[in-house]
């Protein structure tokens, strides 16, 4: 399974719990070899997909610091958990390439930047979309004491509604094309049953 959802709306939690309760694997790449010996191979097996990664990275990338944070989250790591997951079951990707339509655009995404990436996605199992109400969005994040990059983005509130239009764009994409490959999840419900299955 892949997991791709806003901040906070409880993505690593579940994958955690799916761990200790039922056995599943959470996909982490443990040193730099690792790293950059399964992006060789990505890069060999999806040469296309990586440039238009490596593209909307560069486009969509206002500083220094975000580029290096994206590049080494969003193509490096993302890369090398999709190589490693590839041919086990029971895994979960906590964040991978699904996650990526999120987090490389930092601005207002439109439907066909939406489709030429998917299109180009390399396929992976179940994915999963964390939904999440607003209310209780902003409580974790209260609770949390923090949101995703804030040290690293002077304008964090600007991020923060940007993301915020852009999974409400995406969920409804998504919820009319893909209705049969991705799996809404209701994590305030917190059914780790119904993912199990």
């Amino acid at each position: 399974m892949e997991f791709f959802g806003l901040p906070a709306s409880g993505k690593t939690t579940t994958a955690k719990k799916l761990q200790k309760d039922y056995g599943y694997q959470i996909i982490i790449v443990d040193n730099n070899k690792e790293l950059l010996f399964y992006n060789l191979i990505f890069f060999i097996k999806n040469p296309f997909f990586c440039m238009i990664t490596f593209y909307y990275i560069v486009k969509y990338s206002l500083s220094w610091k975000i580029f290096y944070y994206k590049l080494m989250n969003c193509y490096f790591q993302s890369n090398a958990k999709y190589i490693k997951a590839a041919g086990k079951e029971r895994v979960i990707i906590d964040q991978g390439h699904w996650q990526n339509l999120l987090s490389i655009f930092d601005k207002r995404i439109n439907i066909k930047t939406i489709e030429r990436y998917i299109k180009f996605l390399p396929k992976s199992g179940k994915v999963v979309m964390f939904r999440i109400n607003d209310r209780e969005w902003d409580d974790r994040i209260s609770k949390r004491g923090y949101f995703a990059r804030e040290s690293i983005i002077i304008d964090d509130n600007n991020w923060r509604s940007t993301i915020k239009e852009n999974y409400d764009i995406l969920f409804d994409f998504l919820q009319e094309n893909f209705e049969s490959q991705v799996v809404f999840f209701n994590s305030s419900k917190n059914n780790l049953e119904m993912l199990n299955e």
